[in-house]
């Protein structure tokens, strides 16, 4: 690219802001996602608490025993934990790590990215990651939330419309995305509706 027009987009203020929410949307949803899904499957091995702290086990064995390295050991053992549940495949592991690798020129790289330009792929990676989300959330609450509930009855569980499960998590990034890219202020005019 040219560089009095990289400098001329980065003195636009609508383009900057525009490189700034999506980079910092897309970090945040990446954080928010990977801690959810591993403390997920760390905490279905809590069996209790004991002077405030959570009893943890069979994590190390079950989950952790998968990753010998310790580098970014939890995410990568629980996505492999949740491979070996029929959760997600291989594909979705390999586009885990092009969100992971996009994250960190994002979070290592950001001010020469805003200069030179956000990776052309941001907004695919960035909606993958919105869809395997998704996938993982609903496989949780479909295979292990609901069966494990004393709330439900086997028959409920055979009755339950799977295409409208969610999580609140995922619907606040759903609204979040849409507001962010797309200036959508619908939310608001429902909660002013709400209010009044």
């Amino acid at each position: 690219m040219d560089p009095l027009k990289m400098l001329d987009e980065f003195l636009k203020p609508e383009f900057l802001r525009q490189k700034l929410i999506q980079a910092s949307v897309f970090i945040a949803v990446y954080e928010n996602f990977k801690s959810s899904i591993v403390d997920n499957v760390k905490y279905f091995y809590c069996i209790g608490f004991e002077d405030g702290k959570e009893l943890i086990r069979g994590y190390e064995e079950n989950v952790l025993s998968r990753v010998k390295s310790k580098n970014n050991r939890q995410i990568k053992a629980t996505l492999l934990w949740y491979k070996e549940h029929g959760a997600i495949s291989n594909q979705d592991i390999e586009k885990f790590k092009t969100m992971t690798d996009l994250r960190n020129v994002l979070s290592h790289e950001l001010l020469g990215k805003l200069v030179e330009g956000l990776p052309e792929n941001i907004l695919d990676v960035y909606f993958d990651m919105i869809a395997l989300f998704e996938k993982i959330t609903k496989w949780w609450i479909m295979e292990i939330e609901v069966p494990t509930s004393p709330d439900f009855t086997p028959e409920q569980y055979d009755e339950m419309d799977w295409d409208d499960v969610s999580s609140v998590a995922l619907e606040f990034i759903k609204m979040m995305t849409d507001i962010a890219f797309t200036g959508n202020e619908e939310y608001l005019e429902q909660l002013r509706k709400m209010k009044s």
